[in-house]
């Protein structure tokens, strides 16, 4: 049962980098999101994989904390962009997602021995 549920993880994951990759790649052509605010995304992502791990080690952090980083960025976003606000508040969010998902994967692996 254990092997099962973590190909359908493993599933899951790759569905999801997929389809936010789908979703960037779309939307880069409308109106790409600088490189700055994709580094900014993506460490989003991490942050939020690390604010995961402290929650479920120290207990006593509030689960809203998860939502307010990425709403955060989100607002800083649309305060600096003049137009394309939900183009480039998708994909930041896919960044986001993209960050997470993507740590998640690493840090969840175990080591290989030669």
């Amino acid at each position: 049962m254990l092997l099962n549920t973590l190909q359908s993880t493993k599933n899951i994951k790759l569905i999801t980098v997929f389809i936010c990759f789908c979703i960037i790649i779309a939307l880069q052509n409308i109106m790409p999101l600088t490189r700055v605010w994709i580094v900014i995304s993506v460490f989003t992502g991490l942050s939020i994989h690390g604010y995961v791990v402290l929650q479920r080690r120290l207990k006593f952090l509030p689960r809203y904390g998860l939502i307010v980083l990425p709403i955060i960025i989100l607002i800083l976003l649309n305060v600096v962009i003049k137009t394309h606000y939900l183009i480039l508040s998708i994909q930041a969010v896919s960044f986001m997602v993209l960050g997470f998902t993507l740590i998640t994967t690493f840090v969840s692996r175990s080591p290989r021995h030669h």
